[in-house]
């Protein structure tokens, strides 16, 4: 799984780099909002698989530990010598010694298990934006190699980004039943340790395959920046309302400037003019209404915010080695 998900994050850092300037429409609660770039569209799924890697390495000495207690805990059957067998028998097998068995004690195991689950959630994110950006009627990107229908020979279906939504569901509904495998009673419990084994071996399973499709999605995904660039000016340039009020706001209450854009916004929709078009008709004031009406001029600081998350991820990876 390490493997995989450095693989992972390598596949997006190129991925990234290769978008660094490829403009984009951003969407929050699934509408047009303002512009920015694919690859900070990628980074942000690269992002946190970047720290799912770090956590990897911290949970690996809590969680590779020998379990070795006897029949209840106390390593009774080996008299005085238990501790000095359990120390030998986890340098033998090359696992941390723990301060006392943990065998009614849990936490580790929920601890894999949420590590599971956020490395499938992460994915899943990343499947379902492409889900979304691959549908017809926005078309920016789609799986080169997508699933067929049965009788409709059009259809290219985005299957790999379909999966990774259903097993980052799966985990996070597994994940419920490993937090209550974690009431383990007493010194030994069957019915929490049996709910255990049919749940976590299926985490580990699904987390696995996640990896693998996420890796087959990233190399045969399909970028189409000309499309990205027409649904941006199918858009009479409201995509550029916000950056519009603050250059307005230099020259007048912010208030005013936001009721001015607000007002010429709906007159640029009605009448399927750019916002930048109405509002230089309305004001007379000395802007760059040109440099103003690119969209590669409204990105901020995501060129750099883009940099900063490739050499967190990069950081990750050597550290990881």
């Amino acid at each position: 799984m390490e493997e995989r998900l450095r693989r992972t994050i390598e596949a997006l850092i190129a991925l990234a780099q290769a978008h660094e300037r490829t403009v984009m429409i951003a969407r929050t609660r699934f509408q047009p909002a303002l512009p920015t770039t694919f690859g900070l569209k990628v980074a942000g799924w690269l992002d946190p698989l970047a720290r799912h890697l770090e956590r990897l390495a911290e949970l690996r000495p809590r969680l590779l530990v020998i379990q070795f207690g006897g029949a209840a805990g106390t390593l009774a059957a080996l008299g005085d010598r238990g501790l000095e067998v359990m120390q030998a028998l986890a340098t033998e097998l090359e696992l941390g010694c723990p301060a006392a068995p943990w065998h009614n004690a849990r936490d580790s195991m929920i601890e894999l298990a949420a590590w599971l689950t956020l490395v499938t959630g992460s994915l899943g994110k990343l499947g379902g934006d492409v889900l979304l950006l691959a549908q017809h009627e926005v078309g920016e990107v789609h799986e080169a190699a997508g699933g067929g229908s049965s009788t409709m020979p059009q259809k290219s279906n985005p299957i790999r980004a379909e999966a990774l939504v259903t097993l980052a569901r799966h985990n996070a509904t597994s994940l419920s039943g490993m937090a209550q495998a974690q009431l383990h009673l007493h010194e030994r419990d069957g019915s929490a340790w049996q709910l255990e084994w049919l749940t976590l071996p299926g985490m580990v399973v699904t987390t696995g395959a996640s990896l693998t499709l996420a890796g087959e999605l990233l190399a045969g995904l399909d970028v189409d920046p000309e499309r990205m660039r027409l649904n941006m000016d199918a858009g009479h340039g409201l995509v550029l309302a916000e950056g519009l009020t603050f250059a307005l706001a230099r020259h007048m209450p912010r208030a005013d400037a936001q009721s001015l854009v607000r007002d010429a916004c709906h007159a640029a929709q009605g009448e399927r003019r750019h916002l930048v078009d109405v509002l230089r008709q309305r004001v007379d004031l000395p802007l760059a209404w040109d440099a103003l009406a690119e969209p590669a001029n409204h990105l901020g600081a995501a060129p750099a915010l883009q940099a900063r998350i490739i050499a967190a991820a990069r950081a990750a990876l050597s550290a990881s080695r």
